[in-house]
């Protein structure tokens, strides 16, 4: 099963959020995807 990452999601781990990031480790990172319209706006985050 493939899961969708929204930006809620993905803000969380961003913020060392313990409980979506918990659940992420149950599955392999294929098992993920995030829009490609949100993957620059996340990048820029990320490069801090």
């Amino acid at each position: 099963m493939k899961y969708l990452l929204d930006a809620n999601a993905v803000i969380a781990m961003i913020r060392g959020n313990e409980r979506p990031i918990a659940e992420l480790r149950k599955h392999t990172p294929t098992d993920f995807a995030m829009p490609a319209s949100r993957m620059n706006s996340f990048a820029a985050l990320t490069k801090v």
